[in-house]
């Protein structure tokens, strides 16, 4: 049982490369937390721009901050490496384009005292531009759509199997947990998602709350801003988490959910070279041929429609 007054510690990890344009910002957000007790864990993933220097000068102002270097091998990589080096009881990931609300530890940690789970999450603003973490109310900000409920075994499982509902930003866990389990760094840039649909499996327990206590920034450098769902990574993560397991039951709804994710790639595909791609993957996944012949000849003549309607507009 963890004593989450405010004598426990928690550990922020931070990922930064190349973060020079963002890190300054996402830093203070940290620092200006109404809880205090809190370590910053700044892992450069071997950066080549003024990053270093920009943590560097934030540590010398406040030795709750600590810089740690890896050479470049990515988030996954970099958020164990923040595991590895996790003092406190409860682990918070924030990247280093992100921001949180000032109350944002303070709340987190007195609802993980109040409830009954392993990880607690929560809703989350998402911006492009400009956030001030400091102001009151963002009515105008789009937000994630974060509902407030637990999730754990089957059900739960079946629900996160369709999507990732967890914005890593939010997290709150008991640490013991992610420096066991750790982040599967050949899944990236899904592996969080990876993660959370393990520690289903694994019988723990999450729970979401529906204040918005971080804001999410969209930018076209973000390691997911060409698919913000990494459907092609997300496919085969849930195909090698499914030969993983032997449960019969947990195999059959993997399945299930999988097609669904491919019915989701199979409607990304607008050109003969995508779908090419497709069916190649339903090949290297193994899955029969017939469940999907509807579906790509339904895609097939879309493609073929798109493309008569060019031909027909250049004519005339």
């Amino acid at each position: 049982m963890i004593d989450c007054g405010h004598s426990v510690l928690v550990s922020v990890i931070m990922p930064a490369f190349n973060a020079s344009l963002f890190i300054a910002e996402s830093i203070d957000s940290v620092s200006a937390q109404t809880y205090r007790n809190w370590e910053l864990l700044v892992i450069d993933d071997g950066s080549t721009d003024a990053t270093p220097a920009i943590v560097h000068s934030k540590a010398a102002q406040d030795r709750r901050i600590r810089y740690l270097h890896q050479e470049n091998g990515r988030q996954a990589k970099a958020r164990n490496l923040g595991l590895l080096h996790a003092r406190g009881e409860l682990v918070a990931f924030l990247d280093s384009d992100d921001l949180w609300l000032k109350d944002k530890l303070e709340i987190m940690v007195r609802e993980f005292r109040a409830g009954d789970q392993d990880l607690l999450f929560s809703e989350s603003y998402i911006f492009e531009e400009r956030f001030q973490p400091d102001g009151e109310q963002h009515p105008n900000e789009k937000r994630m759509g974060v509902i407030a409920r637990e999730y754990s075994g089957y059900d739960g499982l079946s629900e996160f199997l369709e999507i990732n509902r967890i914005p890593i930003l939010t997290v709150l866990c008991k640490t013991s947990i992610l420096k066991n389990l750790l982040f599967n760094e050949n899944a990236a840039p899904a592996e969080d998602y990876d993660l959370w649909l393990r520690m289903l499996i694994g019988g723990y327990k999450f729970r979401a709350i529906t204040v918005p206590l971080a804001a999410y920034r969209l930018h076209p450098c973000s390691a997911t801003a060409g698919d913000r769902l990494a459907t092609d990574t997300v496919i085969a993560n849930i195909h090698a988490l499914r030969q993983s397991i032997s449960d019969q039951t947990l195999r059959e709804l993997i399945d299930r959910k999988l097609r669904g994710w491919l019915r989701r790639k199979l409607r990304m595909v607008v050109d003969w070279g995508q779908l090419e791609r497709f069916i190649d993957m339903l090949r290297e996944l193994h899955l029969a041929p017939n469940l999907w012949i509807a579906d790509v000849l339904n895609r097939m003549s879309n493609i073929l429609f798109r493309m008569g309607k060019k031909v027909l507009g250049k004519q005339l």
